[in-house]
């Protein structure tokens, strides 16, 4: 094999590899977000808790989106 054609092959093995570690993390970020969200609905929590929760996950979200914990 030349050079140039272990470099193809390099570049396409990493490539997958990023690939592939991208789409692990985006499908275990689906997975956890479920079990989350399963958790809460199960779990036996009185009204006034859910509603704290509900606030404080909202919180987070107006925070990312206003850029106080965004890019």
């Amino acid at each position: 094999m030349t050079s140039s054609r272990n470099l193809v092959w390099i570049l396409g093995v990493v490539a997958a590899l990023v690939i592939g570690g991208l789409v692990g993390v985006w499908i275990g970020g689906e997975m956890e977000q479920d079990v989350l969200a399963d958790v809460f609905a199960r779990a036996d929590l009185t009204a006034d808790c859910r509603a704290q929760i509900g606030r404080s996950m909202q919180q987070l979200i107006d925070d990312y989106d206003g850029g106080v914990l965004g890019p």
